[in-house]
């Protein structure tokens, strides 16, 4: 179906999650200060983003998109380009994994989401230990894991549709 051919909700739903990703990146790379402890919680929320979008519409979510706004991450936090954008590319071919066994209860979906943000917890933490060429602490990454898997549920609530509450129900 054309974007013309669709009623204004309709359209305004299609535009949605680039623009929730993009609000949620452009939370990431702004400079909040934080302490050494919690430096990988900002570039991981929006992969909260990416997973919702990815299991509610496949379509909107695009792999070219997720990869761009982790090189954006990458580019702004002077990181090893390329390191974000692996991990929020993993991380949305897991959740597409996931998607066709979990089903669609919200339980269910929440579990797979932590699943997978631990699986990218550790793919950070290896990714980080051999870039450096040394073991890097895990805590800051254990930081983000948790901080993003209790963000979720508040998320998927928040942007929760009739369609959704149908197939939860």
């Amino acid at each position: 179906m054309a974007l013309a051919d669709q009623s204004a909700p309709e359209r305004y739903w299609v535009i949605t999650p680039p623009i929730v990703l993009a609000l949620f990146v452009l939370i990431a790379i702004l400079p909040w200060g934080l302490p050494v402890e919690a430096r990988f919680v900002m570039p991981m929320l929006p992969y909260v983003a990416i997973h919702y979008w990815t299991l509610n519409n496949r379509g909107l979510m695009p792999a070219w998109l997720v990869f761009l706004c982790g090189l954006v991450i990458d580019f702004v936090t002077r990181g090893p380009l390329g390191f974000w954008a692996m991990i929020f590319l993993i991380g949305q071919m897991s959740a597409l994994w996931l998607s066709g066994s979990l089903g669609a209860t919200r339980t269910r979906r929440w579990l797979g989401f932590f699943a997978v943000v631990a699986l990218l917890g550790a793919v950070q933490w290896l990714t980080a230990s051999i870039y450096f060429v040394t073991w890097v602490d895990v805590w800051p990454f254990a930081t983000g894991i948790v901080v993003v898997a209790c963000v979720y549920p508040f998320f998927s609530l928040a942007l929760l549709t009739r369609s959704d509450e149908k197939a939860l129900s």
